[in-house]
């Protein structure tokens, strides 16, 4: 094995030749090759995750991190750039202004955000960690990493013009309604449409036989800072479930599940031992 070092900018897009659609491109995705249209609805199949490939490898060191995160980059910067074993992979979400449709100064928020909705969740397989596959896998740095979503809260103003917050689960939908790439998936509720409408996160958790006759939204605001409901396309909530299924994937490699149960077997038997002892 050789020591190279392979250091990927994680844009999601082939912006060599004008951001056309690649196998890192995510779901629903508006790109050159993957137009939105009449016929087509965006990007198709689900994204290849280049780190979580390379770390099948043998002794293969791989990271996902993002620079909105410095105590997560410049650790696993350090540790990719001493790895002498084997292969060092290390792939850093890296927005694009021009091709993600966002000013130049919010990327540092996008990077962050792009973390926190589960699109580019951070993790690092290092097999110089203990002997099993968990030890290996670590998703630290992720908020909330023992659950599906993490949650965000949206400002808005209600109709006396106060201040109000809500607290919502925040999802790959969330991050998708602030990007151009994504705008088609998205529109706004109509106001006979209410009696259907259900949380996307909910949504997902809907039996196929089920969804008929709901429609999956979320929360945003108006230009007038106003709270409303806007409508995901089914290519939104297909990206939804392809990063679900992603990061339930990393957790499990990390050992989340396995701690949850472990966990919870400590806990019943000190009960046990308790009620022996009473």
């Amino acid at each position: 094995d050789s020591p190279l070092k392979m250091l990927v900018l994680d844009s999601g897009a082939y912006s060599n030749t004008g951001g056309q659609a690649s196998t890192s491109s995510f779901t629903g995705q508006d790109s050159d090759l993957s137009r939105f249209g009449g016929s087509h609805s965006g990007k198709h199949e689900a994204r290849k995750e280049l780190a979580l490939l390379a770390s099948f490898h043998p002794h293969v060191y791989a990271c996902s991190t993002s620079t909105a995160f410095h105590g997560h980059f410049l650790q696993t910067t350090m540790d990719y750039l001493e790895y002498q074993p084997a292969p060092a992979v290390m792939n850093v979400y890296t927005p694009c202004g021009s091709e993600h449709g966002i000013p130049e100064s919010s990327s540092n928020a996008r990077a962050r955000m792009a973390v926190e909705s589960r699109m580019h969740p951070l993790f690092v397989h290092d097999p110089r960690h203990g002997t099993t596959m968990h030890d290996w896998y670590s998703i630290e740095g992720n908020p909330d990493a023992d659950k599906t979503w993490t949650t965000k809260t949206l400002e808005y103003l209600d109709e006396d013009g106060a201040l109000q917050l809500l607290t919502t689960p925040l999802t790959p939908a969330e991050f998708a309604l602030g990007e151009v790439r994504f705008k088609k998936q998205f529109r706004k509720l109509a106001p006979g449409e209410e009696a259907s409408a259900v949380p996307i996160d909910e949504y997902v958790e809907l039996p196929a036989d089920q969804r008929a006759d709901h429609l999956p939204f979320i929360y945003a605001t108006d230009e007038d800072r106003h709270l409303i409901k806007v409508v995901c396309s089914h290519s939104i909530v297909s990206l939804v479930e392809d990063r679900r299924r992603y990061w339930q994937t990393l957790q499990y490699l990390s050992g989340v599940h396995e701690a949850k149960l472990t966990a919870l077997h400590r806990a019943d038997i000190e009960e046990l031992r308790s009620k022996y002892e009473d």
